[in-house]
């Protein structure tokens, strides 16, 4: 007597499945290490009151509410020619804190001239609201020293393409 050997029938939509539950894992990794692949990229120039210029090659652009929420939370670092420019539709009052941010960042405050009207330092990871004492069109943030090692403060201009 011939014994058939006790295989395992596997139905077709159970295999596909089984292929897309292993790749989501793989999936959400890649997606969670692509930080900025959907940001606009600006370069930036920063023109002191002297009128010395200085450039941020690689700015990041935060239009949306979801964006600006996010910001620059979880990156590990930041190129020294980078940024992040958090552009809104109008004028506002409102905090920006460093909470899950572990960069120390400066954060300039810019009006609707494009003009510095404060510049603030984050801690990383302080939840501290870090509040401008005027309203602000625009907010840059850079890793920290980056405005004070080219002497720049308030009333230098911020220009973006």
């Amino acid at each position: 007597m011939k014994h058939e050997s006790n295989k395992l029938i596997t139905h077709p939509m159970i295999q596909s499945a089984k292929i897309f539950l292993f790749f989501i894992p793989f999936s959400l990794f890649l997606m969670s290490s692509c930080h900025a692949s959907s940001l606009k990229i600006v370069t930036v120039t920063v023109t002191s009151s002297e009128g010395q210029a200085y450039r941020l090659e690689s700015v990041e652009v935060a239009s949306t509410t979801t964006e600006h929420e996010k910001g620059l939370m979880h990156r590990k670092s930041l190129d020294s020619d980078s940024g992040m420019l958090f552009i809104y539709p109008k004028e506002r009052v409102g905090s920006f804190w460093m909470k899950n941010t572990v960069i120390p960042l400066a954060i300039a405050f810019i009006d609707d001239q494009g003009k510095i009207i404060e510049i603030l330092h984050g801690k990383p990871l302080d939840v501290t609201l870090l509040t401008p004492s005027h309203p602000y069109l625009t907010v840059l943030e850079v890793n920290e020293g980056w405005f004070s090692n080219r002497n720049i403060s308030v009333g230098a201009k911020v220009s973006w393409k």
